[in-house]
């Protein structure tokens, strides 16, 4: 039987959420949180990035709160690591208490990673930021915990050109700097010092879209 696959980058506003309703109970289980947030404000536009495969049941998802742009330069950050012990889920919950990192922050056990790794064996697949995570679900332990971290800085166009707004050419050549004094710490907790394990770091930067 042919493969069949949904994969589309809606911009959301809550005239565009009736056409999303009844594709899967977790894209309306998604759909009921933004309502909620936006608190109904066409004003709010989000991205969804949906990718389902029927075949297997399978489902990512992923949202961007607040505005966002049909296409504008971002830097992008991807960890992934195994909670191995208690001191690294002291570390993680210690981060993940901060305002502006438990929304990009997802903590689950490794038969939820396992959905969402892809047959070439990646978990974060961002190419236009040159981000990727790649692991294979044999290493996952469908018992143990996982945390992982996708954050967008969605700086615009404008923070990468430099000086020469109108005809200079974006540079995304970018550091650790670019983050946040909160992220840039949780980044250096991620180590095996502190009871991490399968550490990934990922980052880069492009235009999205």
């Amino acid at each position: 039987m042919k493969k069949k696959r949904l994969e589309d980058l809606i911009d959301v506003q809550n005239k565009d959420i009736e056409r999303l309703k009844g594709i899967h109970k977790k894209i309306d289980a998604l759909i009921d949180i933004c309502l909620k947030e936006w608190e109904n404000n066409t004003n709010r536009i989000g991205h969804f990035k949906i990718s389902l495969n029927f075949n297997c049941g399978g489902i990512k998802m992923k949202i961007r709160n607040g505005f966002v742009s049909n296409s504008s330069s971002s830097s992008f950050l991807a960890i992934f690591a195994e909670v191995s012990n208690e001191k690294a889920k002291e570390v993680l919950m210690g981060h993940k208490a901060k305002k502006g990192l438990k929304e990009d922050l997802w903590i689950t056990n490794g038969e939820e990673i396992k959905k969402l790794i892809d047959k070439r064996d990646e978990l974060v697949d961002c190419d236009w930021a040159g981000v990727w995570i790649r692991v294979s679900e044999k290493d996952i332990n469908s018992e143990s915990t996982y945390f992982l971290f996708e954050y967008a800085g969605n700086e615009g166009d404008g923070y990468f050109m430099g000086e020469d707004m109108e005809y200079g050419e974006p540079d995304y050549d970018i550091d650790e700097d670019i983050f946040n004094e909160d992220i840039q710490k949780f980044m250096n907790d991620i180590t095996e010092e502190n009871g991490f394990k399968k550490i990934s770091i990922s980052y880069g930067a492009g235009r999205n879209g």
